[in-house]
């Protein structure tokens, strides 16, 4: 119904904080705000794992074979593209599965083989965790916050919890 090649093979959604909804496809990274108009933000940069709204004005979006993709708009609701690759230093890894962003607005991207990173915006650039964390584990699947604040990652067949007020990591098994 009018979005034409994107129905073909999408790999994510969300929705940001003005309520548009967001599609990762295999063909680019779209927005709508209806049913009916579709708007190409990002041409297609691999395949999708994960799209995060951060906020109104950026998007990030994880892929299994390119890294990480920024969407942010301009004054003029322009969207400006970043990618953070290892061939310009700014991610470790190509294979990102997850993004998340904590309460204190940190984000954060898990990848296959080189484990959990944040962003530094003074850098703007991914910098790896696993040795400030003493984290042994490479493949994190997914990103979540608990009430205190503690981050919980899972590696596929262990659980790693990081203890937000002295960032040590507890491995559980």
């Amino acid at each position: 119904r009018g979005l034409g090649d994107v129905y073909k093979r999408q790999y994510h959604l969300c929705r940001d904080e003005q309520k548009r909804i967001w599609i990762a496809a295999q063909s680019g990274i779209y927005y709508c705000q209806s049913p009916d108009s579709l708007i190409r933000v990002a041409p297609d940069f691999g395949e999708v794992s994960m799209l995060l709204c951060e906020n109104k004005n950026t998007i990030w979006a994880s892929s299994y074979n390119s890294g990480i993709v920024r969407l942010c708009a301009d004054s003029r609701g322009k969207w400006q593209i970043s990618q953070f690759s290892l061939a310009n230093k700014k991610v470790n890894s190509t294979i990102i599965n997850t993004l998340f962003k904590d309460s204190r607005g940190r984000i954060w991207a898990g990848s296959s083989d080189a484990g959990v990173s944040i962003y530094n915006p003074k850098t703007d650039s991914f910098e790896p965790k696993n040795g400030d964390l003493s984290l042994l584990e490479t493949f994190i699947s997914s990103i979540v916050e608990d009430k205190r604040g503690d981050i919980w990652l899972s590696t596929g067949n262990k659980v790693v919890c990081i203890d937000s007020k002295n960032n040590s990591s507890v491995l559980y098994s």
